[in-house]
């Protein structure tokens, strides 16, 4: 699995995917990834503890590895109130 998320930001870096599909279900593949887009779409911003609670299934470094390469290919976003974190959401 490692093997294939590298070969997927390598391809992002160097813009080797053939089409706009192929970096989709690159970006959405995988057992949760569809499940908390959805819950983001239809709830709005959620808390980290929220989305948990949606998905109990799903283990904490799973959902933490998740969240975190979305947002460091710019997919989602942290929104702040007053210095606290408010939740994440779609960009």
């Amino acid at each position: 699995m490692d093997d294939l998320r590298s070969e997927i930001k390598r391809k992002i870096e160097n813009g080797e995917f053939n089409c706009e599909k192929e970096l989709t279900l690159s970006l959405i593949s995988g057992k949760w990834k569809v499940v908390i887009i959805y819950h983001l779409g239809t709830e709005g911003i959620l808390r980290f503890s929220e989305i948990k609670r949606l998905l109990p299934k799903i283990a904490h470094k799973v959902l933490t590895t998740q969240i975190r390469s979305w947002k460091r290919l710019g997919l989602f976003i942290e929104k702040y109130f007053l210095k606290f974190l408010q939740g994440w959401s779609i960009h």
